[in-house]
């Protein structure tokens, strides 16, 4: 050792005995030299390590590793681990799967991650494959259409795309219709509300005590006319019929204004009525027994009560 070492050995303040072995000695230069890590700090750093974009897996492993060297977690090292890779993974979805994953390790941990990794670039390429277009020249096209005198001229780029495959003649629209044509053709189906025929009766349980509002909610003045015109709109519809004499059954309107329309939607408040009103009890179809009942189907109509409740006419009391 050179001068400067028995200056610091000096300074060390190990006994007589400890400065003759090799462990105290290294131990006492490693605690000098060595700059004492701040933990805190260092699991600061650890926490906030998330797999950044265009990571790997492995890189982002390696990169937690290093960080929890030095955080002193001890034997809670691997689980720590652990959870900021189910934290920190850019995969949403694969992060819950790992929290609803059962006995979780690191290993485990990591191999899943490793695996969907893998699956998403097999995923990528066998994707690009399937959507290649097959390529041909101008020749090939010529050789193959032959027989047709219909050819774009403007077909510079050898591939049957959706403007080549209408402009050689092989694909054909038979007919189009458009709002107001459908409109004229069946004015009594495009008319009105539109509602389901079956009127619905809602059976009440038998020690149903009517429920009648007391006090009225008060509307915000500059929403009075507006409710006005919604409520003048609905009873010209036949969604609402006026009521001007007393009744049993009097429940709370709600004005909630749309999100993307200046008009207002009213709504009823019937906490007291659904108290005593019966369920039906439905079982909703499971996505594989609806799929079994469409199979062979071939032509698919959608129907759609873009008015909601308003569409079921309810019966009237008998």
């Amino acid at each position: 050792m050179g001068d400067e070492a028995d200056d610091v050995l000096r300074g060390l303040k190990l006994s007589a005995t400890d400065q003759h072995e090799y462990t105290k000695v290294r131990e006492g230069f490693e605690s000098f030299f060595i700059v004492r890590k701040n933990i805190v700090y260092e699991r600061a750093r650890f926490n906030m390590r998330k797999q950044e974009a265009n990571e790997t897996v492995n890189v982002f492993v390696t990169a937690l590793h290093a960080l929890a060297e030095h955080c002193n977690y001890g034997t809670l090292h691997d689980e720590l681990i652990r959870d900021r890779i189910v934290v920190g993974l850019a995969d949403a979805r694969l992060s819950e799967r790992m929290q609803m994953e059962k006995d979780l390790n690191l290993e485990k941990a990591i191999n899943m991650a490793r695996q969907s990794e893998e699956i998403k670039k097999q995923q990528n390429t066998l994707r690009s494959d399937a959507s290649s277009v097959v390529q041909m020249d101008a020749a090939t096209v010529d050789r193959v259409f032959e027989g047709r005198k219909q050819r774009d001229k403007n077909l510079s780029t050898p591939l049957l795309g959706f403007p080549a495959i209408t402009a050689l003649g092989l694909l054909k629209r038979v007919d189009s219709i458009d709002l107001d044509t459908l409109k004229s053709t069946y004015p009594r189906l495009c008319s009105g509300l539109g509602e389901v025929k079956r009127a619905y009766h809602i059976k009440l349980k038998p020690n149903a005590v009517p429920f009648s509002l007391k006090t009225p909610r008060r509307i915000p003045l500059p929403l009075v006319e507006k409710v006005k015109e919604e409520l003048q709109r609905m009873e010209e519809l036949g969604v609402i019929s006026r009521v001007e004499e007393p009744t049993d059954w009097c429940a709370g309107m709600v004005v909630i204004p749309k999100k993307n329309s200046p008009r207002l939607r009213l709504c009823v408040d019937y906490t007291g009525l659904n108290e005593y009103v019966c369920r039906e009890k439905y079982i909703l179809p499971s996505v594989d027994q609806s799929l079994g009942m469409l199979a062979g189907a071939k032509p698919f109509s959608k129907l759609n009560a873009n008015m909601g409740f308003w569409q079921i006419p309810l019966a009237k009391d008998r």
